[in-house]
């Protein structure tokens, strides 16, 4: 059996954070790459899947404003 790496969330967003135009683009980029099982979160969040709703689009331009 052939261990996947893990990654804390921090680590994933900071190596591919500099690769995207958009924050939602990370989002959704993290959320594919983790839910399909190509990364695994250690920590707290090992294990979860992640979800991301519409709303979060919203969210991060009123961040970012």
């Amino acid at each position: 059996m052939i261990n996947k790496p893990t990654y804390t969330l921090g680590d994933i967003m900071n190596r591919i954070g500099d690769s995207y135009r958009s924050d939602s683009e990370v989002v959704a980029t993290v959320a594919q790459l983790l839910n399909s099982g190509r990364l695994r979160l250690n920590g707290q969040l090992a294990g979860r899947r992640v979800v991301v709703r519409p709303s979060l689009e919203t969210f991060l331009h009123r961040v970012h404003s």
